[in-house]
C-alpha cells in the first residue's frame, strides 16, 4: 500500500478531518467549472488553515523534484503528530502559469492534504457525484 492510501477501517487517529471540531470547511468550498461539469473545490489556503487548526505542529516538507525553465515538479509530504502521513506530487509549466514553481509546490501540498482528508470531499455540502478534484 502506498503512503497516501487509506485503510478501509480508519482508526481514531485517522478519522476524516471533519470529525474534529474547530474548523468547518463548508463555507469555503467553491464550484469549479470544467469539461466534466462542476466540481467542489477547497482552496489549498483553506486546507492549510484547517490542518493548522487541528494540528498546529503538523509537518509539511516539500522537495523540488525536477525543474527547468519551462516546468517544475514538486513532492510534498504532510505528517500529523497522531501518525497520519501522506505524499502528493504537483507539476506546472511556465506556459500555463507565470509563477509555475510556486504553483507546482502548492499543487503538491494540496494533493497531500487531500489524501489526509483535508479537501472538499470531506465538507458537509452535498455533491452530485463522488469525484475528487485535486
Amino acid at each position: 500500500m502506498s503512503e497516501n492510501q487509506r485503510t478501509a477501517e480508519p482508526t481514531a487517529d485517522e478519522t476524516p478531518a471533519t470529525d474534529t471540531p474547530g474548523f468547518d470547511p463548508t463555507p469555503y468550498i467553491r464550484q469549479l467549472r470544467g469539461r466534466g461539469g462542476g466540481a467542489d473545490y477547497l482552496d489549498v489556503k483553506w486546507r492549510l488553515l484547517w490542518l493548522r487548526t487541528e494540528h498546529p505542529d503538523a509537518e509539511i516538507v516539500t522537495e523540488l523534484v525536477q525543474h527547468d525553465p519551462q516546468m517544475a515538479i514538486f513532492k510534498a509530504t504532510v505528517t500529523v503528530p497522531t501518525g497520519g502521513k501522506a505524499t502528493g506530487y504537483g507539476s506546472e509549466t511556465a506556459s500555463d502559469f507565470p509563477d509555475f514553481i510556486e504553483k507546482a509546490e502548492t499543487k503538491a501540498i494540496g494533493r497531500a492534504l487531500n489524501a489526509l482528508g483535508y479537501g472538499a470531499q470531506f465538507g458537509d455540502s452535498p455533491r452530485p457525484d463522488d469525484s475528487v478534484p485535486d
